[in-house]
């Protein structure tokens, strides 16, 4: 029971020490890519958020739509499965490039 406590405590260590870049690259060796791909997930979600914040400052149409892109992106990427998902990815990554683009471009309202 002591083993096993350890293991899970270590396991719950490394867990939250490990970033979501150095959990990518160990994805392929431990088995970790659910795990990995959820901080990804959630990293996304929270950079959407700060686009948002950042809408409403300036709100434009063309930023408003890809919003939804980005967050239909990452909808699609957290429910494919695990095949899919390097696609989904890169359409989610896309999608985030084209929603800071839109907004980058308004010019800002004073």
């Amino acid at each position: 029971m002591t083993r096993n406590y350890l293991a899970i405590v270590m396991a719950a260590v490394l867990a939250l020490a490990v970033p979501a870049g150095a959990a990518d690259k160990l994805a392929g060796m431990s088995g970790m890519s659910g795990m990995a791909d959820e901080s990804f997930a959630s990293a996304k979600s929270a950079e959407i958020e700060i686009m948002r914040v950042r809408m409403g400052t300036n709100p434009s149409p063309s930023a408003m739509s890809a919003l939804m892109d980005a967050e239909n992106a990452l909808r699609q990427f957290r429910q494919a499965p695990a095949g899919k998902k390097d696609a989904t990815r890169s359409q989610l990554e896309a999608a985030m490039a084209n929603l800071d683009l839109e907004i980058s471009a308004q010019p800002p309202n004073y």
